[in-house]
């Protein structure tokens, strides 16, 4: 029997999938993993509010570009309960 892996997001993997950063493919490999259903993600209700504000102070990104990632964005609080990241 195979067991079901579930990862804890932290801010830090999800600030890797906007930026170009060290450690960004590992951080992108985390993502798809959890897009295909390899693996469960968890986090804190927080972490979308925590990702766009390390976003806010990235050049490449307006308070408006911001503003629309954090209403976009969707993670998982509960491992029982499976919710949409955005996998653009």
């Amino acid at each position: 029997m195979e067991e079901e892996k579930i990862l804890v997001l932290d801010a830090s993997v999800a600030v890797k999938w906007f930026n170009v950063e060290p450690l960004r493919e590992k951080a992108l490999t985390i993502r798809s993993k959890y897009a295909s259903g390899e693996i469960e993600l968890i986090a804190p209700d927080l972490l979308h509010h925590e990702v766009a504000n390390a976003l806010k102070y990235n050049p490449r990104f307006g308070i408006e570009d911001v503003d629309a990632l954090r209403r976009s964005l969707c993670f998982p609080s509960r491992a029982t309960e499976r919710h949409a990241i955005y996998s653009g």
